[in-house]
């Protein structure tokens, strides 16, 4: 139990410092809602941090992976909303990807939507749970073709990195050819 609760602890710990270091990339994270943002509007940091609890929440329910496994899905999650968000700010480099949108698209959106992506591809047990989730963020980003330019974008994003992971070996039988003895 006590070795759970270690992990579950250290879980917490690099999720949050994956969060705080997502948001603070993010243009948004440091404004409140300001001119060009409506006043309740999304910002992509929340967005961010809303999509990653989500993620782990959906883990959790769906998967009850081992801890390290958990680890795995959320790096994927993670990487996809990364990809999303960088394709359309173009502040850093994506994971193994050139893809662009234009600066006109809403990285909230496109956070929203890669993490919905991802995660609804890998758990379709919580499609419902899911698109309610999705749906709840959209509401609040304005409509318009930044929205849709996002979630498009998003979604893209999130297909890349379903097929980069597609035949990773995760999840490969790999047997143990010792002889358990002493050591071993």
């Amino acid at each position: 139990m006590r070795n759970r609760r270690a992990w579950s602890a250290m879980r917490t710990v690099v999720a949050g410092l994956a969060c705080g270091v997502l948001a603070l990339a993010l243009p948004g994270a440091h404004a409140s809602a300001g001119e060009d943002r409506p006043a309740g509007a999304t910002s992509d940091a929340s967005a961010v941090i809303e999509w990653m609890r989500t993620a782990e929440a959906t883990i959790e329910a769906e998967a009850r992976p081992a801890p390290a496994e958990i680890f795995i899905w959320e790096a994927y999650v993670s990487t996809a909303v990364h990809n999303a968000v960088v394709g359309i700010e173009g502040r850093f480099t994506p994971y193994k990807w050139d893809g662009r949108a234009p600066r006109t698209a809403s990285s909230a959106a496109a956070a929203a939507s890669a993490a919905h992506q991802v995660l609804r591809r890998h758990f379709p047990g919580a499609a419902p749970r899911l698109d309610t989730a999705l749906t709840g963020t959209l509401a609040r980003i304005p409509d318009g073709e930044a929205e849709d330019r996002g979630v498009a974008f998003g979604k893209f994003a999130a297909d890349h990195i379903i097929d980069l992971r597609r035949d990773d070996g995760r999840g490969a039988s790999v047997p143990f050819p010792a002889r358990p003895r002493p050591g071993v």
